[in-house]
């Protein structure tokens, strides 16, 4: 057999090349995607565990209370003026178009200066935490004084939400399963709210995915106002807008044991 013989017999065609590295790249994205699924798991797991620690104190409050309505809102004066902040899973009315204005509430880190003002500082409960999910957040900054709290963060590092029985379902529009706006619910929720602008009544809104899938689509920023959750039993509860961070996407939403349930008109829409 000649030299030439051999090196063509030995040989890879560039065909065989192509198929070779073909397969290792169909077996390289299946590794990914199950590496990136087990992550997600992880996190989801160690979020439900972080839920938990939150219910532990929500139990420890409830003992300590009389009603709940006691702890709907933070109330505090910083000077001579008296801050009242409601436990809020939403935000104020809007546009989509303020980023300020639409950003939801920190209704989380809230829940929790509320409930120390019955229960004492809360900073030794959050040691079986990761230290970066416990952040201090600022409540209130009036220019010459602030008062600070926690936040307590998924694995994911976006806000734990807490929903009050005071303000849980549906408030405002919602996206229907066509992508268009559905405004036949009754309207906004009207709370008064006493902050740095004074006293005044605010029309909130909590939508399950309040934009249009065109306008999501120009402006990926969009994200629901919450849930839409209703708390069980007359009970708050705690969750993650999980790895989107959306609240509005609750399929990937983390919950803790809480049975939460939605309103009639976006029970069924995903």
């Amino acid at each position: 057999m000649s030299r030439e013989q051999r090196n063509h017999r030995h040989a890879f065609t560039l065909i065989e090349l192509l198929v070779v590295i073909g397969i290792i790249a169909v077996l390289a994205g299946i590794g990914l995607a199950v590496g990136l699924a087990v992550i997600q798991s992880s996190r989801s797991s160690a979020t439900k565990n972080t839920i938990q620690t939150l219910e532990t104190y929500l139990s420890d409050l409830n003992a300590s209370v009389d009603d709940q309505r006691s702890y709907r809102a933070f109330e505090t004066a910083v000077g001579a003026t008296e801050y009242k902040l409601p436990v809020l899973d939403g935000r104020e009315d809007g546009d989509g178009n303020d980023k300020d204005a639409d950003k939801a509430f920190p209704s989380g880190a809230r829940f929790i200066a509320a409930g120390d003002t019955f229960l004492g500082d809360s900073a030794d409960r959050w040691g079986s935490l990761d230290s970066e999910q416990v952040r201090e957040f600022t409540l209130i900054d009036n220019g010459t004084e602030t008062v600070r709290g926690f936040e307590i963060t998924d694995q994911w590092g976006n806000p734990i939400r807490a929903v009050h029985p005071a303000y849980d379902g549906g408030f405002g529009d919602y996206m229907q399963a066509d992508g268009s706006l559905n405004s036949s619910r009754a309207a906004l929720l009207n709370i008064e709210v006493v902050d740095d602008s004074g006293s005044s009544d605010i029309d909130f809104r909590r939508s399950f995915r309040p934009f249009t899938a065109t306008q999501r689509k120009d402006n990926p920023n969009l994200i629901g106002d919450a849930d839409e959750g209703v708390c069980p039993n007359e009970t708050m509860y705690f969750y993650s807008a999980g790895p989107d961070g959306d609240p509005g996407t609750r399929e990937d939403n983390v919950y803790g044991s809480a049975a939460v349930q939605y309103p009639v008109e976006t029970r069924d829409l995903e």
